[in-house]
Formats: structure tokens, C-alpha cells, sequence
């Protein structure tokens, strides 16, 4: 699909223009058994009203899964973004794509690590 499609410095394509071409390129692949993921939007402040646009816009396209990409601080965070996502499109699974902290404490990473491979494997057996 589109990388980042919401942030200017990225792909930067509008979702109507978006789902115009995923039905042209994208949606075809999926008569071959090709899975397709849904553009990777961030979880910047337009990453889910443009995904949720762009969805709108694609009716009948096929989605098999939404990646995603999260960059902040704290485990805390990136917990409550991943169940909001899940919320928000409850019908797709979601891969997390890119992750990074951007905290600068090396405890605060230590710790996220270890908690991130807890709730990767709780998240799986889900």
C-alpha cells in the first residue's frame, strides 16, 4: 500500500486519491492469493481519521489486515493506541510495522522491552 500516507514528509496522498489507486494497482493482486494490508498511517493525530477516510473511500477493496506504525513514550502509550486501534477497526487484525520509543531514558527502554514481549505474546494467544 502507502507508507505513512498521513504525514506530509511521507507519502502524502489524500485517502480518496489513495483508494482510487489501491482499486486500480492494489486490489488486483488479491485475485492471486495476495494478502493485502491496508496503508501504514502513524499514530500522529491524522493517522486514524485518514485511514478511516480512506476505508470509506475504498468500498469494495479488500483489506486483510491494517499495519500501523507507533513512535512515542512509554509502554502505557503504545498499549492504549494499540487497544484504541483495535476498537476502532475491530474487524481487521493489526500489525505493528515500525515501532520506536522516543525516550531517551535507557531504563524506560529496558523496561518497555520486556513488557513489549508480554504483551506480544498475550496479544497472540488472544
Amino acid at each position: 500500500g502507502f507508507n505513512e500516507p498521513d504525514l506530509s514528509s511521507q507519502s502524502n496522498i489524500q485517502p480518496a486519491m489513495a483508494a482510487q489507486l489501491w482499486k486500480q494497482y492494489i486490489q488486483p493482486l488479491s485475485a492471486s492469493g495476495v494478502r493485502l494490508g491496508a496503508p501504514a498511517v502513524t499514530n500522529g493525530p491524522s493517522g486514524i481519521p485518514w485511514l478511516s477516510s480512506f476505508l470509506s473511500n475504498c468500498t469494495g477493496c479488500t483489506i486483510d489486515f491494517i499495519p500501523f506504525h507507533w513512535y512515542g513514550d512509554g509502554v502505557g502509550n503504545f498499549y492504549d493506541y494499540v487497544w484504541s486501534m483495535h476498537g476502532i477497526f475491530p474487524q481487521y487484525p493489526l500489525w505493528v510495522t515500525k515501532f520506536a520509543s522516543t525516550s531517551s531514558n535507557d531504563t524506560d527502554l529496558l523496561d518497555a522491552n520486556g513488557k513489549l514481549n508480554a504483551l506480544g505474546r498475550a496479544y497472540i494467544t488472544m
